[in-house]
């Protein structure tokens, strides 16, 4: 349940940027988020990736296309993520590593298809 009221709540704040025409710099990391919910519940559905990774993973992957490669010193973060995600037991390695590629990847691919 939390999922789809996050889903809900990021459709409200792209709402109100096309409503009040938000430039597309603001609105394309909004809609590359929501685009990576989408991906993540219909892969959720059948085994369980890495939400927690997918998130640095991909904001790191938009700040990098943003702003330039400076923004992949922050990458240590989404191994410290993924590592606490592994000891804490609530994930496997791969499905952490699959989180953090399938995060970046979706974000950077629509990022950029809307800046």
């Amino acid at each position: 349940m939390v999922i789809p009221g996050i889903m809900v709540s990021v459709l409200s704040g792209i709402a109100l940027m096309l409503i009040f025409d938000a430039p597309s710099e603001v609105l394309a990391p909004v809609v590359s988020m929501m685009a990576s919910l989408i991906v993540f519940m219909a892969i959720t559905a059948f085994w369980k990736i890495s939400f927690h990774t997918a998130v640095p993973a991909g904001a790191i992957a938009v700040a990098t296309l943003a702003f330039g490669s400076l923004a992949l010193l922050a990458c240590p973060f989404i191994v410290v993520v993924g590592w606490s995600r592994v000891v804490l037991k609530n994930h496997t390695l791969t499905q952490v590593v699959a989180g953090a590629v399938a995060g970046a990847i979706v974000a950077a691919v629509v990022f950029s298809l809307l800046r």
